[in-house]
């Protein structure tokens, strides 16, 4: 290669035009008052009818104690060291300066820098268990379910919201259920 090509090879790259970039999510639309909606094409809520606003659903990955976490591919959390959990966040794009910029798509701020990324959980969004269980939807279809077997003969059950965040004292008291054993 001779010094002329790699000259211009070396601006392509750092000029940024022969870096990729990933491509945005596609733009779905979501009820505000109902967020477990999500359809393919703007509308009407089927429960409330109140038009859909547009959001963008990316696949990230999350700490499952940390949830500032997100990054784009699996691996470790770099506060505690876990493993790296699979979400879904909303995508949005604001500017560093002001939290209060929220956009549906990537621009530039009033001082000229790209708008940064800025990930949000979404309900419904995350179901990983976080004691080593199975995690399931309870029968209201809000909540969710971990149940555990920590050592023969104890079962332990966590009750989160629909953030996967657990459900205080408070608001568990409420919960009745039953548990039936089987051998099998």
């Amino acid at each position: 290669m001779n010094a002329r090509a790699f000259a211009l090879i070396v601006v392509l790259a750092w000029s940024g035009a022969a870096i990729a970039q990933p491509p945005l999510p596609p733009i779905s639309w979501t009820c505000t008052m109902h967020p477990d909606i999500v359809e393919s094409r703007k509308g009407a809520c089927p429960i409330c009818r109140m038009e859909l606003v547009p959001v963008r659903l990316a696949a990230v990955w999350t700490c499952p104690v940390h949830g500032v976490i997100d990054e784009a591919q699996p691996g470790k959390c770099r506060i505690c060291a876990r493993d790296l959990i699979p979400a879904t966040r909303a995508l949005t794009f604001t500017c560093t300066g002001h939290p209060d910029i929220n956009q549906i798509d990537p621009g530039r701020c009033a001082d000229g820098s790209p708008m940064a990324a800025k990930y949000t959980p979404r309900p419904h969004g995350d179901h990983n268990p976080r004691h080593g269980g199975i995690f399931f939807m309870a029968p209201d279809n809000w909540h969710h379910i971990e149940g555990t077997l920590p050592e023969a003969g104890r079962f332990r059950l966590y009750v989160y919201d629909n953030y996967t965040k657990p459900l205080s004292a408070a608001a568990a008291r409420g919960i009745r259920g039953r548990i039936v054993k089987r051998n099998i």
